[in-house]
């Protein structure tokens, strides 16, 4: 930077030829370096020491970075960007990514496809535990990167900026931004290995951000542009140990299982079923053919033996 201003400014520190020079010179020269001042001061920084390995490089690049940093509106996203997730170093999990960005203010997601493209979104509220409903505001937005820089805005169309859910048969499990159900501005499965992103979508007048409707997709990071506090964490999810949000969304709702199936007398039904649930979480996708024969035995025979001992 000090390079460029003292290039910038020695036409001006030369120019004593004419006076006509020096007027025409000099007030372009001083507003183009305050231009570019202000534009170099509204990058912000990246922390990306939750990757504990020099090996790993971001997905996010300086360029893209720069790219993206001039379409923010609020001072508090520009400070600090940190990165919480990364599927080179945390895997294609989309357990780990609901509990490493969760509750963590506004995000970017970065998706790199298996054809090269680069693409995204930006989630200005923060992630919630998965819900079959939508939230966020207008300040979310849809971007691609490479092969070409655009981002589409919201258009106030509707309210469907943000989407995360799983176990749930009749809806897409995974993480959505814009659109409708199964037909997304970006949409990334809870395997994290398929994604797709609608030739149209109303919520922000988007086309497919990717050459494909349906990609593969190859990487993905989430960004932090604004970690909350302690105080706002803990009033976020009101829990006062932010060590313990390891238990977001996935223990409290395993917990919540156990605790209905205890008042039921033990016995499991095919919505509330742990089994179930953790099978989704391990990729499986809900009930597998061969599994579902096994927990149905099971219970048929542990039901009487419960029933038995409760009277």
């Amino acid at each position: 930077m000090g390079n460029y201003l003292e290039s910038a400014t020695t036409p001006t520190t030369n120019s004593s030829t004419t006076n006509s020079t020096k007027t025409t010179n000099s007030p372009t020269t001083n507003s183009s370096n305050i231009n570019n001042t202000e534009i170099i001061k509204k990058i912000p920084k990246l922390d990306i020491s939750c990757l504990q390995s020099t090996s790993f490089e971001p997905l996010l690049t300086n360029n893209y970075l720069s790219q993206l940093s001039s379409e923010f509106v609020k001072e508090e996203w520009l400070n600090c960007w940190t990165l919480i997730f990364s599927s080179l170093r945390h895997g294609k999990s989309f357990h780990r990514f609901c509990t490493q960005c969760t509750f963590r203010g506004p995000t970017i997601i970065l998706v790199k496809d298996t054809k090269g493209a680069v693409f995204g979104a930006f989630a200005s509220d923060s992630w919630k535990n998965p819900q079959s409903s939508w939230y966020g505001n207008g300040n979310c937005f849809l971007f691609s990167l490479a092969p070409e820089f655009k981002v589409y805005k919201a258009t106030g169309y509707n309210d469907h900026y943000m989407y995360l859910n799983f176990d749930k048969e009749m809806l897409p499990n995974g993480v959505g931004i814009g659109g409708q159900h199964f037909y997304f501005g970006l949409f990334l499965d809870n395997h994290f290995e398929k994604g797709n992103s609608s030739a149209s979508c109303s919520t922000f007048a988007s086309k497919c951000l990717t050459s494909d409707q349906h990609f593969d997709i190859d990487e993905v990071e989430v960004w932090s542009v604004n970690l909350p506090t302690q105080e706002e964490y803990e009033e976020m999810t009101g829990e006062s140990d932010n060590s313990k949000r390891i238990l977001d969304p996935v223990t409290r709702q395993f917990r919540s299982v156990k605790n209905t199936t205890k008042n039921r007398g033990g016995i499991l039904t095919n919505e509330d079923n742990p089994d179930k649930f953790i099978s989704e979480l391990l990729g499986k996708g809900g009930w597998s053919h061969g599994l579902e024969p096994e927990i149905n035995a099971t219970n048929s025979t542990t039901n009487p033996t419960t029933n038995s001992t409760t009277n």
